[in-house]
């Protein structure tokens, strides 16, 4: 049950914080193929593989797309625009990023995996709590160090 209500941010003993989640009654798990996708998708978003971000929901989505090439063009378009910029909370709405992602998915008829929709909605979330912690954190800095290894 993911939520601000639900999310304690606390200090160690060693000066670093740590989230904790209070409520998980329900939660989802990914499979190793599903978590591997996942990695994959924001590795290449990190990287700036945008042709590859693509291919990957292509290649592991139930879709009717019937241009492939502008669905290609399209996300290209979103993370190149995405990565103009410093992706900073501040700067970057991610929720909006969001949005338009899954106007692109559903403009080409690509159905998101419900793991990884469960997986966006949580990102969308903790956006809201990390913008309130720190508006200045830069997402790509931070997140290349674990999703690119």
């Amino acid at each position: 049950d993911l939520h601000p209500g639900n999310i304690l941010v606390t200090e160690t003993s060693g000066g670093d914080l740590e989230l904790n989640v209070l409520d998980a009654g329900i939660y989802g798990s990914l499979s190793e193929s599903d978590s591997r996708l996942l990695s994959q998708t924001f590795s290449s978003i990190v990287t700036g593989d945008s042709e590859r971000v693509a291919r990957l929901f292509l290649e592991r989505s139930v879709h009717e797309c019937t241009s492939k090439e502008a669905f290609v063009a399209e996300m290209r378009a979103l993370v190149d625009t995405a990565r103009g910029v410093q992706l900073t909370l501040d700067r970057v709405d991610v929720s909006e990023l969001l949005q338009n992602l899954f106007s692109i998915l559903t403009r080409h008829r690509v159905r998101l995996d419900a793991a990884f929709s469960s997986v966006v909605l949580a990102i969308m979330v903790l956006e809201g709590l990390g913008r309130s912690l720190d508006p200045s954190l830069d997402l790509l800095t931070c997140a290349a160090k674990y999703i690119v290894r």
